[in-house]
């Protein structure tokens, strides 16, 4: 389940601008999605590999967001 979910929500990131609110809202609430169906929790390993590879696939930093920024942002409605 992770997988599909997952590449899914890398490719609506990478086709959509991220300082459109409703593409942050979007990615925030499909993250927030992978990590309850798959017991994913913050501060763990799994979520942190996921979080760095969709800040560095996705070119976030090019929006002028810090990589600590994104995590608390796609992490708020999860811790």
């Amino acid at each position: 389940m992770l997988a599909p979910l997952y590449s899914y929500l890398k490719n609506y990131m990478i086709q959509n601008s991220w300082e459109d609110e409703y593409t942050r809202n979007g990615a925030r609430s499909i993250f927030t999605t992978i990590c309850l169906c798959c017991n994913i929790d913050a501060d763990t390993a799994i979520c942190d590999q996921l979080l760095v590879e969709l800040y560095r696939t996705t070119d976030i930093q090019s929006a002028g967001v810090s990589r600590k920024e994104f995590e608390n942002f796609m992490l708020e409605y999860i811790v």
